[in-house]
């Protein structure tokens, strides 16, 4: 792979965080992640919590486990827990995770702005 590729490569993978988005409709939560997007149906969520992010997680999408995260910064995490599925944990790291939270745990329908990272 030639310079002018990998620095493609890395360009590519560094604004696609930027854009990385979170969404929750009445029957579902998006991870927006483009070109890629990991849905969670509302049914499989039993419940909804808050955790930290561990100083040695970065940032990116990261898989542990039955866990997976999708990090854009450090600190406090919203952890959505499944009853289905492979991944019984899934760590999102909104701008306002405790709106967001609220928003997941009742339903309300909300489509986040390109700009904004929910």
């Amino acid at each position: 792979m030639g310079l002018g590729a990998l620095s493609v490569l890395v360009a590519y993978l560094v604004l696609a965080f930027y854009f990385m988005q979170y969404r929750v409709t009445n029957s579902e939560v998006v991870v927006s992640y483009p070109p890629l997007s990991y849905r969670i149906p509302k049914a499989a969520i039993t419940r909804v919590s808050f955790n930290q992010t561990p100083f040695w997680m970065g940032i990116g999408v990261r898989i542990w486990g039955h866990r997976i995260a999708f990090s854009t910064r450090y600190g406090r995490v919203v952890d959505i827990e499944k009853n289905s599925g492979f991944f019984r944990h899934v760590w999102l790291t909104p701008n306002h995770p405790d709106d967001f939270a609220e928003k997941v745990k009742h339903g309300v329908t909300h489509h986040a702005p390109k700009s904004k990272n929910y």
